[in-house]
């Protein structure tokens, strides 16, 4: 087995996302019940990365916030591409000889198990860099993998850059990477912004290794939504549908009813016991905990709470409470922390 390497994560978090039309940063909307930045942030220290570097930019007190002490911060004052984010944090890395996972901040998909398969496969190839690919059938706005006649990876191409020939290319990148340290970041200083965004593409360095005949791999990913970002309002939408359904499916299969999952909001930090029966018109949020043989709607809220074995719940809303065994709520109440709300 390769000789496992110290790794440090590089969570790309300074854009603001003009297109949420928002005072806050894309970074911060919530999916599943917590910021978008979380998501992938969590996964990567999950996977084992002995710390994690935040580059922000606009609005980095909001996405300090989110974070706390679970990142280092630097700033990327001037958003100048991918290639630029990662200069900002090369202070923080030097002498560092381990590996270096990158991804963006606003992908909500990437988790743990997503980047111990990626650092895994980085490993047993001995690679200078890795990139996590997805097969599309629509590649959209991704950039291009673009391989040669033997297989390997030439280079990646921006959608903007790429020729009719590269544009038709279905396997995109999914914006994650696992580098060299030792390797990549001395090429830092050659990335130049000729091209027709004017940015420094991190992209760049895939040629530079290519040319220089240093080992890249890709590894495709399992599931296609680990290339899906948040960037409007759209897109913040389909990932909170695509987390509330997976979590919904998966206590279905525990032995939770849900009488119409499509009109039921479940967050990811929720749990509910067996035999519960949820209602049309109800939302869980917050780390909500529901025990067995429940019945909970319709029209029902919960935040924060702890609801107790066989307790029923009808047009109510409930937050940070705590609900006995064997209770009920009056329908039309309002409990917060155990009381009728002012």
């Amino acid at each position: 087995m390769p000789h496992r390497k110290e790794v440090v994560g590089i969570a790309l978090a300074a854009g603001r996302g003009t297109r949420m039309r928002s005072s806050r940063t894309k970074m911060v909307h919530e999916v599943a019940g917590q910021p978008v930045v979380r998501h992938a942030v969590e996964g990567a220290l999950a996977a084992g990365v002995s710390r994690v570097i935040a580059v922000v930019g606009h609005d980095a007190d909001q996405v300090k916030a989110a974070l706390g002490s679970d990142a280092e911060y630097v700033a990327q004052d001037e958003q100048l591409g991918t290639g630029h984010a990662l200069m900002q944090a090369a202070p923080k890395l030097r002498g560092f000889e381990g590996d270096l996972l990158v991804f963006s901040g606003d992908s909500p998909f990437l988790s743990a198990d997503v980047f111990r398969k990626l650092l895994r496969h980085h490993r047993k190839k001995r690679a200078a860099a890795t990139i996590l690919t997805a097969i599309l059938a629509e590649p959209g706005p991704y950039g291009r993998i673009v391989r040669g006649l033997d297989g390997r990876v030439i280079r990646i191409v921006e959608k903007k850059d790429a020729s009719q020939a590269e544009y038709s290319i279905p396997e995109v990148n999914s914006g994650t990477y696992v580098f060299d340290a030792a390797v990549v970041l001395p090429l830092l200083k050659e990335l130049d912004t000729n091209n027709v965004q004017g940015e420094y593409y991190l992209t760049d360095v895939i040629e530079m290794l290519f040319v220089r005949r240093m080992v890249v791999e890709t590894l495709v990913a399992d599931d296609n939504y680990v290339v899906l970002g948040v960037n409007d309002r759209g897109e913040l939408a389909q990932a909170m549908r695509i987390f509330r359904d997976r979590h919904i499916e998966k206590l279905m299969t525990g032995g939770v009813t849900f009488v119409d999952p499509s009109a039921t909001y479940v967050d990811a930090t929720v749990s509910i016991g067996q035999d519960t029966v949820v209602y049309p018109f109800t939302c869980l949020e917050n780390g909500t905990v529901i025990g067995k043989h429940c019945r909970i709607g319709p029209n029902v809220r919960v935040s924060n709470s702890r609801i107790g074995d066989g307790v029923r719940l009808e047009f109510a809303v409930v937050e940070d409470s705590r609900l006995k065994k064997g209770s009920s709520v009056a329908p039309f109440s309002h409990l917060v922390e155990g009381r009728p709300a002012d």
